[in-house]
């Protein structure tokens, strides 16, 4: 996800939370994301969308 466009990475996070995304080994991500906020993920995907 490092180096996306922050929406993108959010519409993943969100789609992780809400199960329509289930691509993740063992479930990481969503165990992960399923307790962020719409703004911590926000925050989140910028954070990502920076990292080189």
């Amino acid at each position: 996800m490092s180096g996306q466009h922050p929406e993108y990475t959010l519409l993943q996070l969100k789609a992780f939370r809400s199960g329509e995304r289930q691509n993740d080994q063992g479930g990481m991500m969503r165990t992960v994301v399923e307790r962020l906020t719409d703004q911590e993920l926000e925050a989140l995907a910028s954070y990502v969308s920076g990292l080189n």
